[in-house]
């Protein structure tokens, strides 16, 4: 999904990643749990990743920050993202 000049992307294995859009450089590259499937969709300044177990993470459209990082059994996410 494009926004904001940021393409976002999660890759089956749960890999998500943004790209600058016009130059195509990496901004970051995440694991987040859980297989996907399904494309990224974006909204309110957002970027929301279901996968195929029904979870959802929802990312700041930013090229900073990157995915929620685990602890435990349970997410932490980092500035700028939400759960």
């Amino acid at each position: 999904v494009l926004l904001n000049g940021l393409l976002f992307s999660v890759a089956d294995d749960g890999f998500a990643l943004c790209l600058d859009a016009k130059t195509g450089e990496l901004k970051w590259k995440e694991r987040l749990l859980g297989d996907h499937k399904a494309s990224p969709v974006a909204g309110d300044g957002k970027v929301y990743f279901l996968n195929v177990q029904g979870k959802c993470t929802v990312v700041a459209a930013s090229a900073v920050g990157g995915c929620p990082t685990k602890e435990g059994d349970r997410y932490r996410p980092p500035a700028g993202l939400t759960r």
